[in-house]
């Protein structure tokens, strides 16, 4: 999910920004871009408000992309369950989120080439 077009950040936020730190001007001349990951359970969805917060708001992003990802998706975990690994604490997470490790490649090139 790509945001394309950014709303004004709520002012709770521009708030709370008052006192952050800035990018130094070099920082500020080469725009940077913002990969997204939703978290387990989660949905790209989810975090379209976050990714327009971060367009708005003075940090010198570029451009965001979020992680295409539904909540359907995460069930694709429970293949792991299945095995002794898993229960003893030992699995390890290839192969059960190589679905996830692919998607988020994929959203870090199309934010650093896609633009």
């Amino acid at each position: 999910m790509r945001v394309a077009s950014p709303r004004r950040a709520p002012a709770r936020l521009a708030a709370a920004n008052k006192h952050a730190s800035r990018p130094n001007a070099a920082a500020r001349a080469s725009p940077r871009g913002v990969v997204i990951l939703p978290g387990l359970g989660n949905a790209a969805g989810d975090y379209a408000q976050l990714a327009a917060d971060l367009l708005t708001g003075d940090y010198g992003i570029a451009g965001v992309e979020v992680a295409p990802v539904a909540r359907l998706d995460w069930a694709r975990n429970a293949a792991g369950v299945v095995k002794a690994d898993y229960w003893r604490g030992t699995l390890a997470p290839r192969p059960t989120v190589d679905w996830y490790l692919e998607r988020i490649g994929m959203s870090a090139w199309r934010e650093r080439w896609g633009r």
